[in-house]
Parts: C-alpha cells; structure tokens; sequence
C-alpha cells in the first residue's frame, strides 16, 4: 500500500459517509472530517480510525496479536503467523489460507471493476482474496492489533488496491449503493454483542439493512454463519457464549444458564449482564431475518467442514447432501473412524432429513435488481 504518507496523500476515501449525518466525507491532513456536522476522526498509520474499542476480541489473548504485529514488521508476516502459531493449526489456517477461506468466489462472477467490502475482516485472508478478484475492496475491522496486521500484510504482498477502515460493524461510515459485494464472515452473531441498546434481533435487522443499502442493484451479500440447530450443537460443540448447548435452548434459558455460569469466555468479555445475545439462526430463521431486511433471492450452502474452511459447498438438496456424505464414507482419510455415523447421515440426506440439521451456511443473498454483479 505505499508508504503512510502516499497512503495519507491518496487517502480521498470516495466512497465513506459520515456515521453521525450519511454526508461525504473529506481528507484533512491527519483526519477524516464531516463538512455537514464538523465530526473529526484521526488518521493514524494511513488508517482512518471511526471506532475506538473498550474491549478486545480475537482467536487469540491480545498481548498475543501484540507481539505478532513486531514479529511481522521484522519476519514477514507469513513467517510470523508460523512461528507463533505452530503449535495452533487452525489459527494458522485462518490467516495464512486466503484462498481456500474464499474458495465461494466463483459462484459470484465478480467483473474486473467490481467494489466489495469486507466487515469483521480479522487478520486479512478474505481482503486479501478479495484484493485479487476485484477492483477496489474496503476492509472494515473494529480491532487495532488486526486491522493493523492487515495493513502489514497487504504492504509486503505488494496489494495497493485496499481501503483499510478501523470502525465499528453497528456504525458503518459507507455511502449506499456502492458495493458489488459484501462479506459478512462469522460477524452477524455478533452484532447483538456489540449494540446493548435494542434487542440482539433489532440490531442484527439493523445491521443487514444498511449492509443491503450499501449494495448496489443486483449485488450480493455473502453470509457465512453457524446454524443454529445444528447437529454438532446436539453433541456439546461450544456456542458463542462460550458454553455448550445455549444456541439450541430457548433464549430466555440460555441467558439463565449464561448468568450461573463462571466460565472464561475464551475470546472475548460478553456484556455485563451476560443477556444471552449471541443469536444464530436455522436456515428458516435466516430466510426470514434476510427477507425482512430487503433480500429476495437467497442460496444456501452447507459448508464442509465449515464457513471458515469453505472447502466443500454444497447445495442445500436431498441428492447434493447425499453425494457429498457418499463421497466423504469412502475417503481414505477417515481412516478406521466408526463407519455407522457416516453412514447414517448418508440415510438420513438420502430421506431429506439432514437438510435442517446441517452445521454450517454459505448464504449468498442478492438485493433485487440486475440478474449479475455489476462493476
């Protein structure tokens, strides 16, 4: 991305509006600036900072993704995430896989100048497979430690073509009609967390709202969330909270057993009065939040193993399902692992039952308009 003071010189951030009035917004040396409401926020390393975070959230403690953000300045950053990470496989994944955690890309058929953002955008592996596939990406991340690694990251692969934006999911600073594409990755069960002034439901409404806003006719939304009655939930997979089994419970009694519970979270703090706030949907209750928010026509995808290692999607229909359980009983990776699990959900996919069961979504949801993405 240049040096910070190309990247401040360049920094004419086109497609913002001001959180507080919607106005465009304008560069101002070291600051973003509202010329409606005379709102200021600082520049710092060419990042525009909208949102300054009284918590922390991240696969990993902060002192953590600290000492990560020098040892990639000095290392590189690959070199780093290896060596910190070595003994954590899956963070590693997460940060070096940029092209297998964004392995739906083709099903979209992005032109060459389309615009997309990224919300949550972590430590950068979906900006940075956007980066690669589009014109132009925004990459919106609340976390300092984070956005800064992107930036990092970005810099030494030689990505020029990124807008880095430190700001909140709830209090997005970007103008309407705008974006090609959206990704929303493992961020829309957290909003309620992030906005303890409505109901977690309300902010969610809120949230996809402005995000099918910002899209442009016939741009999409792509969703990677967990589902709520999920069969791994069944058997004891942590939730959200942090606990097992909360997610598939009333919300009312998940909230009960959130409050006589002690245990650490282990990413992050939950609000003060451990409300349960995490909501996760089945695929029903997702078409429905979506179709309230403006989406009219929705994809669904069960991704295996999961929406963050997107390395199977398959679509959600009896025979799909059916081949791709098929498929996985016969692979030679599964070793001498028990065969009956398997093969009962290769009956129960053949019968239509596995469909409402399925751990994880890939949901692509298209604003009305145009039949494809636009540039």
């Amino acid at each position: 991305m240049g040096s910070d003071t190309e990247t401040l010189a360049s920094c004419t951030l086109p497609l913002t509006a001001c959180p507080r009035c919607g106005a465009h917004l304008k560069v101002d040396r070291d600051q973003v600036c509202c010329p409606t409401c005379v709102c200021q926020w600082e520049i710092r390393d060419g990042i525009p900072r909208f949102y300054n975070p009284g918590y922390y959230w991240g696969e990993v403690p902060r002192e953590e993704a600290s000492s990560l953000l020098s040892e990639a300045r000095t290392l590189g950053w690959r070199q780093a995430v290896q060596e910190r990470f070595q003994h954590d496989p899956a963070v590693v994944y997460s940060i070096l896989q940029w092209q297998s955690r964004a392995s739906w890309l083709p099903l979209l058929g992005l032109n060459d100048n389309a615009i997309a953002l990224d919300i949550g955008s972590g430590y950068g592996a979906i900006t940075q497979a956007l980066a690669n596939a589009a014109q132009e990406v925004y990459s919106v991340e609340a976390i300092p430690e984070r956005i800064e690694f992107t930036s990092i990251r970005l810099k030494q692969e030689g990505l020029s073509n990124v807008r880095l934006i430190q700001a909140s999911a709830t209090d997005l600073p970007l103008q309407d009609n705008v974006f090609d594409l959206v990704v929303v990755n493992g961020i829309l069960e957290w909003v309620g967390e992030w906005d303890l002034s409505v109901p977690p439901q309300e902010v969610q409404l809120k949230f996809l709202r402005k995000i099918h806003h910002m899209l442009k006719p016939g741009g999409i939304l792509l969703l990677g969330i967990e589902n709520r009655i999920g069969y791994n939930n069944f058997r004891g997979n942590l939730d959200h909270s942090g606990l097992p089994y909360t997610s598939v419970l009333p919300r009312w009694l998940a909230t009960l057993v959130l409050r006589r519970s002690r245990r650490t979270h282990h990413r992050t703090q939950l609000n003060a009065k451990r409300e349960y706030r995490t909501y996760t949907y089945s695929e029903l209750g997702y078409r429905r939040i979506l179709h309230k928010s403006g989406f009219g026509d929705l994809t669904f995808y069960a991704a295996d193993p999961g929406y963050n290692q997107p390395l199977s999607l398959i679509p959600l229909q009896r025979n799909a399902l059916a081949a791709h359980t098929l498929r996985r009983i016969s692979e030679p990776t599964q070793g001498s692992r028990p065969r009956w699990p398997r093969l009962a959900k290769f009956y129960l996919s053949r019968l239509g039952f596995l469909r409402p069961f399925v751990p994880e979504f890939v949901i692509l949801a298209r604003k009305d308009g145009s039949d494809e993405i636009s540039g």
